[in-house]
């Protein structure tokens, strides 16, 4: 007998002083570092180009950019994290990168396997990962946030119908109670 998926349940955690690492610099990594520039400032991409909306947010937000391309073989060699001394990163010379100092990862990238590879590696540490091509390998899912006159809402369907979570979040910010 097949054992049924439970939903997630929704947690709201407090990600002011957390490092994210976003993984990838795509239209799907834009989207989702745009919605946690709301919670923390404390936020590392990681990809060798990005698109012109992540770049609007570079511009906007303290946002490390570490302008490299992570490799499927780097994540498998790397025993105590990433240590990446010499990439060029916006608006810094340098910087030490440890998974060990990373609460949260989103692996955003188009190459599954690097992805596959990015998600095994943060559960034998025990970072929280989400993936933009395996909801099954998500430890959490993204939600679909709103904030109203301080209070944060956030939707999600599990990734059953993302189309029907948007509609009801933007029926939502239509009310402004």
């Amino acid at each position: 007998m097949e054992k049924k998926q439970k939903p997630y349940f929704p947690m709201f955690v407090n990600l002011s002083e957390q490092q994210i690492l976003c993984i990838g610099g795509g239209t799907i990594a834009a989207r989702r570092i745009r919605t946690l520039t709301r919670f923390t400032d404390h936020l590392i991409v990681m990809a060798p180009e990005i698109c012109e909306e992540m770049r609007e947010l570079l511009e906007q937000f303290p946002i490390m950019w570490i302008q490299k391309k992570l490799k499927a073989e780097e994540v498998i060699a790397i025993e105590n994290g990433i240590h990446e001394k010499s990439a060029e990163i916006n608006g810094c010379e340098k910087t030490d990168l440890n998974f060990q100092d990373i609460y949260m990862v989103l692996a955003t990238t188009n190459d599954d396997e690097l992805n596959h590879v990015i998600v095994k590696a943060c559960k034998e540490r025990g970072i929280l990962v989400n993936t933009c091509d395996d909801k099954s390998q998500c430890d959490f899912y993204f939600p679909a946030v709103t904030e109203i006159d301080g209070i944060v809402i956030g939707l999600n369907s599990g990734g059953k119908d993302p189309k029907k979570v948007r509609e009801v979040r933007q029926k939502i910010e239509k009310m402004k109670c």
